[in-house]
């Protein structure tokens, strides 16, 4: 599978669909990722906690990554009053970087909710941190799609390939611009990902980190999951690439998210437990 997704990104290519980062315009405020922090627990596949982060991260700083793919299903979120007031974010994405260095290279979609008790909103993006995040298309709850960022020399190509509604397709070739091109690919990440920068008011719930809140997406199956470094590719989470399944927990210990399913036959699943 992970071959077809990166067939269609190549056919994107082909189709003249592929733009540069230079002129296109940073669509919404930037949502900049937070470094995951992480204290490694003895076990199988090694455990963590990160206060913005759920899922999978294969991490050597002595190799570099060079792609990393997956496939999910828009999934529909709770917006409900009951759970959090204010605005709530869910990115759903995969990335090379961000896990032990600042800098991260990645797409996917967000799941929102513009207010408590509003509906829900989608949308593909990508982003390479530390610049904006660059809003491509809405998306629908239920869509398949499929995640999948490559480096190739000193540029990257990032894309999103909706096999439910291809008008929402994307794919970009976009150089590295961290630290004067200096990208590192020291990590490989399939992760849920709650949002920074919040300010808590009385119409505002932030979590006790400053993320806003991580709106209710079920359960969340992650399929065709994939990475390589060079000379050598295949699933996450095999001895070779120093895996970490990472459970998203804020500094009161509390779980927002995390794996459920252990991943297996490249594919898991990862599951909300509470916003904030």
């Amino acid at each position: 599978m992970r071959r077809l997704i990166v067939l269609a990104a190549s056919a994107l290519m082909a189709a003249g669909a592929v733009t540069s980062m230079q002129g296109v315009a940073l669509a919404g405020p930037a949502h900049p990722v937070t470094r995951a922090t992480a204290s490694r627990i003895n076990g199988p596949i090694p455990t963590a906690n990160s206060p913005n982060w759920a899922g999978y991260v294969d991490t050597n700083n002595t190799v570099s990554y060079t792609n990393a793919a997956a496939t999910f299903t828009v999934p529909t979120i709770n917006c409900s009053k009951d759970t959090f007031s204010g605005k709530g974010f869910a990115r759903f994405l995969v990335g090379l970087d961000g896990y032990i260095n600042a800098s991260r290279e990645s797409a996917g979609f967000t799941a929102w909710c513009n207010s408590s008790d509003s509906n829900a909103s989608y949308s593909d993006w990508y982003q390479m941190y530390p610049a904006k995040t660059v809003t491509e298309h809405p998306l629908n709850a239920g869509d398949v799609v499929s995640a999948y960022v490559e480096r190739t020399s000193q540029e990257y190509l990032l894309s999103v390939v909706d096999a439910t509604d291809p008008t929402a397709n994307f794919a970009v070739v976009v150089p590295c611009t961290y630290n004067h091109g200096k990208c590192t690919d020291t990590s490989a990440e399939v992760i849920a990902q709650a949002d920074p920068g919040c300010t808590g008011t009385v119409t505002q719930t932030c979590n006790p980190d400053g993320f806003f809140p991580l709106p209710d997406f079920g359960t969340e199956n992650v399929g065709d999951i994939s990475d390589a470094v060079v000379h050598l590719g295949g699933s996450f989470a095999t001895s070779a690439f120093t895996p970490v399944q990472l459970t998203m927990a804020d500094s009161t210990s509390t779980i927002m998210a995390q794996v459920t399913t252990p991943v297996s036959n490249d594919a898991f699943a990862m599951t909300w437990e509470a916003p904030v």
